[in-house]
């Protein structure tokens, strides 16, 4: 396969805050907006080699090893040195304005940008840029994806690049559910997150060249996104973090991939090979039966309704006040909804669907009666399962099987009580902290690219000078 980016500059919301306000649109450019006068901003240049294959100019910028000349001999501190400057810090009194603000505000943020992935597939399928227009074919699958990291200062900070972090959506969303948690997690790691093949902004399969409906395996998304990972971070080790179907993408990536270091699933579809059709999919799965576009537009109620309704029973009810069904008109589902208003989207869910009830025991192990299943003995990555307990499309005890049956996996699990089924849109910032946490185990403190104190504070009034302290202590290459 032979794969390359055609990258390009395209407004995108840069401030996505955890009311889901509407936020400004933002274009990248080589200088930042005013109202962005203090934020570092990743637009990095490089030179074209005329015989390659890929362009990525979303690439963060890599620090320059300095000559032996201008290197510093510089004495680490001792275990009691050590001690010592933890105790002033921790024992500071020093009083700042941050006090009256969430400490994210004073992590280094940086604008996002978007891109363009080309997989070279073997299977022509039949598609169209919009609704009117004629049906074309193709070999070329366009992924749309959005890419938030760390600034230039911050990876700057020490030799070590920043950790790679792959974020997959569920089925009825698209990378857009992903944003805020992007936001939040982009000053430590580099975060991609990505419409799979049929949503969002990508590519949408209606079916193949020669006949017949598009194969819609789990493993078809995720050899696409293996090698877009080999292409946007080659050679490099990542980690990965899927929701509900994502989750499961997220599991056969870590059966087929070497350079995964780990992988987060959140409400994942279970291990049950009666899990589907659930019930809160049943709108979805009587319409298999549509044999054309036109018995869409004839429907009693839209599919963009019924797929906002799954979304709200997807989200919290238990406390209406707090991120549940009075989050369903924010700004992330209505972005997420928009994909809705075209046919071929409609379409795509319901082939899946389709797809899915007919070959439900793909979470299972691959065996003879299972030929589709999955490679459970090569998962041998790292794995934390998380759970809501207010989570109705899947079961949340479901979560204590995996560690017995992803066998050569370190296998964790975290139970939310009060989360969804959406949980990545429900609270992001618990989500993103459990990231964190997870890479941080994993790779080491010192993995991340900004000083993690939390994002509501420590109500001390120096979280400013605490994380400025922390990244000079652990963080700057001595």
């Amino acid at each position: 396969m032979s794969l390359f980016f055609d990258n390009r500059t395209t407004p995108i919301p840069i401030e996505l805050g955890e009311d889901r306000s509407p936020p400004p649109l933002q274009t990248l450019t080589t200088q930042p907006p005013s109202s962005l006068a203090m934020t570092p901003l990743i637009v990095p240049t490089r030179p074209i080699d005329e015989q390659a294959l890929l362009t990525i100019t979303t690439e963060p910028i890599m620090p320059k090893e300095k000559p032996e000349e201008e290197k510093k001999e510089e004495s680490k501190l001792t275990t009691e040195e050590l001690n010592q400057t933890i105790f002033n810090l921790l024992t500071s009194e020093k009083q700042e304005i941050s006090c009256a603000c969430e400490t994210w505000n004073y992590y280094s943020l940086t604008n996002p940008s978007e891109g363009e992935f080309i997989w070279k597939s073997d299977l022509p399928i039949i598609y169209r840029e919009k609704c009117d227009d004629n049906w074309l074919s193709t070999t070329n699958y366009r992924l749309i994806y959005s890419r938030w990291g760390p600034s230039e200062k911050s990876l700057n900070l020490n030799k070590k690049s920043a950790e790679k972090v792959l974020l997959i959506h569920d089925a009825l969303d698209s990378r857009k559910s992903w944003w805020c948690t992007q936001k939040l997690l982009s000053p430590f790691v580099d975060t991609v997150s990505i419409d799979l093949l049929g949503s969002g902004d990508s590519i949408k399969p209606r079916g193949l060249d020669q006949g017949g409906k598009f194969p819609w395996f789990f493993k078809a998304h995720a050899m696409s996104l293996i090698d877009f990972t080999k292409t946007i971070w080659p050679g490099e080790e990542f980690y990965v973090v899927g929701a509900g179907w994502g989750a499961q993408i997220a599991a056969t990536i870590a059966s087929m991939s070497d350079k995964l270091k780990g992988f987060i699933m959140i409400n994942p579809p279970g291990l049950s090979k009666d899990i589907f059709p659930e019930m809160h999919y049943l709108d979805f799965y009587h319409l298999r039966n549509i044999q054309n576009d036109d018995q869409f537009s004839k429907l009693p109620v839209c599919l963009s309704s019924k797929a906002r309704d799954v979304f709200i029973m997807g989200l919290t009810s238990s406390d209406i006040g707090h991120s549940g069904r009075d989050n369903a008109d924010s700004n992330t589902i209505k972005l997420i909804m928009k994909q809705y208003m075209k046919i071929d989207r409609q379409r795509v869910l319901i082939d899946q669907i389709n797809h899915l009830s007919e070959n439900p025991m793909q979470c299972l192990p691959k065996t003879s009666q299972n030929p589709n299943g999955l490679e459970i003995e090569n998962i041998k990555a790292p794995c934390l399962i998380i759970s809501g307990g207010n989570d109705i499309i899947y079961p949340s005890e479901q979560r204590n099987l995996y560690p017995w049956v992803y066998y050569n996996s370190q296998v964790e699990t975290s139970y939310f009580r009060d989360l969804g089924h959406f949980a990545h849109i429900e609270d992001p910032k618990l989500i993103s902290e459990t990231i964190i946490d997870f890479v941080r185990e994993k790779s080491g403190p010192s993995c991340l690219k900004d000083a993690f104190i939390g994002f509501l504070g420590s109500s001390q009034g120096n979280e400013r000078s605490m994380i400025n302290d922390i990244k000079s202590l652990f963080l700057t290459e001595n």
